[in-house]
């Protein structure tokens, strides 16, 4: 009974300090709208990531390893993915994809993993103005990188919170890839619903819009709905994510 105690009280110290951990690390804004979603530590104890979405009229299958963020998409036209180094595409019939491999890659898994890749290494937290869309108003939480983060570190990102339950609502957004010039133009998308997937909130649908802010009117420009999602703390052959001999 001694020992048993003894590792129990072990337990729930490692758990109290990783949690400790947890909030030293994030501000208090942010930090409350990961725990809304089901929390950073179990997110972080995720380690592959799986979904569909209609592209173009072909069911897309995204599979993500969470750790290394090496990724295969794969559809009946092509099939894309980055090993870690490079980005590869393998023709899959005559239509040639004709996209900008790099920057497609991981874009639709960076919307889709919100709020919590919002938590990766390398970003800098700030206030933002708040949005009001519908006469509602949604606190904002700007999100920068620090130079040489990812892909396009010029990048900045405004996550709107609901501030009495906390969940995510909005998500403003720069595009700064084809250029690498910092933009103030900003992009919006809807979290309009969201699924339970292995005890965390994750996006079921998003819808991008057109806001016009001084009118406070709004335009749908298109929907993307997520299926057959699956999140897992097992890891995936490295081989999956290899680019095909050949390509």
């Amino acid at each position: 009974m001694l020992s048993i105690t003894l590792l129990s009280c072990s337990s729930n110290e490692t758990v109290e300090e990783i949690e400790e951990s947890v909030s030293l690390k994030y501000p208090k804004d942010i930090l409350s709208v990961f725990q809304q979603h089901g929390g950073i530590s179990a997110w972080n104890s995720m380690n592959t990531l799986s979904y569909e979405f209609e592209n173009e009229g072909s069911v897309e299958k995204q599979t993500i390893d969470l750790k290394s963020r090496k990724i295969r998409i794969e559809q009946e036209r092509f099939n894309i993915g980055f090993d870690g180094n490079e980005v590869w595409v393998q023709q899959l019939n005559t239509n040639n994809y004709e996209g900008d491999a790099r920057f497609y890659h991981n874009l639709y898994f960076y919307f889709y993993a919100m709020p919590f890749v919002l938590a990766d290494e390398g970003i800098e937290y700030e206030v933002a103005e708040s949005l009001v869309v519908d006469s509602i108003e949604y606190p904002g939480i700007k999100i920068s990188y620090n130079q040489n983060v990812g892909d396009s570190p010029e990048d900045n990102y405004i996550l709107y919170y609901n501030k009495e339950t906390k969940q995510a609502e909005w998500l403003g957004y720069t595009v700064t890839y084809f250029n690498g010039k910092p933009s103030e133009e900003l992009h919006y998308l809807q979290f309009e619903s969201w699924q339970k997937v292995n005890g965390l909130l994750l996006p079921e649908t998003l819808t991008w819009y057109n806001l016009d802010l001084e009118n406070n009117t709004k335009e749908e420009r298109g929907e993307m709905i997520f299926n057959n999602v699956d999140l897992s703390s097992e890891r995936l052959s490295d081989s999956l994510f290899l680019k095909p001999k050949g390509v």
